[in-house]
């Protein structure tokens, strides 16, 4: 691919190189959106099973060691240096499948104006309370849809099972 450069584009703390360069602009992309403060939730998540799993070989081998908690600190700091190193890898690549080069130019652009910085310094929060937004909502639906299908299965009469007291535990199920 070419990579024809147009200028530089002054901003307030660096410059970015006006490039048709669409490998450039999604590596450009990833590094800005893959971060360890993007990544917050997965690694909090992993952390627990990356312990375990390190805890389980320490004691199937019999290795005994007087900091546990600093040697499996130790691991998880390597750990997401290298699944960072891949992950944006692998999402740059993935972006030069999605995006024009066009596309790509304009997203990098975005990206490195103070806008697109904020875009990108703000994302986690914005994640992190809509995922706990929809699991509110999500709980508040789930129990609204139990009603709605109980009140359904009483007006049409619909039947899961030819159990008529089967039935009737379903439905007191769902509408409470």
């Amino acid at each position: 691919m070419r990579n024809t450069c147009f200028g530089l584009v002054a901003l307030p703390f660096f410059a970015v190189p006006l490039c048709a360069d669409p490998l450039a602009d999604a590596a450009f992309i990833a590094t800005r959106t893959v971060t360890p403060e993007s990544l917050g939730a997965t690694m909090d998540a992993l952390a627990p099973v990356l312990t375990q799993a390190i805890e389980f070989q320490l004691d199937q081998n019999q290795i005994v060691l007087s900091d546990p908690e600093a040697f499996i600190a130790l691991i998880g700091e390597e750990f997401e240096a290298v699944y960072l190193t891949e992950l944006r890898a692998q999402t740059a690549a993935l972006q030069l499948d999605i995006f024009t080069e066009e596309e790509l130019a304009g997203i990098a652009a975005f990206y490195a104006t103070s806008a697109g910085e904020a875009l990108i310094t703000k994302t986690p929060i914005l994640v992190q309370a809509s995922q706990q937004i929809g699991q509110e909502l999500g709980a508040a639906a789930l129990q609204e849809a139990g009603f709605r299908v109980a009140q359904r299965i009483e007006d049409e009469g619909v039947a899961f099972t030819d159990d008529a007291a089967m039935m009737e535990r379903l439905t007191t199920l769902l509408g409470r």
